[in-house]
């Protein structure tokens, strides 16, 4: 037991340090892959049926999460302030299920961008979507 734990830790470990060589890259395309796994499982309310289809939807769930709150802070920790107005307005209620069906729904009906960074295309499905009235 002893053995697989260290297995699984060494593992995990060694993914953590080469995740950002490759943060870098990652496209649209990446990111429409992982995500539409992500939202079969949830639509099909059974949750994922193996390994792969789990190591998917969090690394989905975790990618959009990650970056719609850099998005959203825009924060200078040497000042304290926000660096400028939000760049979208989401509603309160606004949740993570729908904004997994936006991205995955922007994605699909922009496939000419699929080629651009995972992040940028993120936030730029929540700029279309839910604009600033302020801007």
């Amino acid at each position: 037991m002893k053995r697989l734990i260290f297995a699984v830790l060494t593992l995990a470990c060694a993914l953590f340090v080469a995740v950002p060589a490759r943060a870098a890259r990652w496209t649209g395309n990446d990111l429409l892959e992982k995500c539409q796994v992500a939202l079969n499982a949830d639509e099909a309310g059974h949750g994922t049926k193996n390994a792969q289809e789990t190591m998917a939807v969090g690394w989905c769930n975790g990618f959009i999460m990650g970056a719609t709150e850099q998005a959203m802070m825009q924060f200078n920790p040497a000042t304290g302030q926000k660096n400028g107005p939000p760049i979208f307005c989401v509603p309160s209620s606004f949740n993570y299920g729908q904004e997994l069906r936006l991205v995955v729904r922007w994605l699909n009906d922009h496939p000419e961008s699929l080629h651009k960074s995972a992040t940028y295309l993120v936030v730029q499905a929540l700029q279309e979507s839910y604009p600033c009235n302020n801007q």
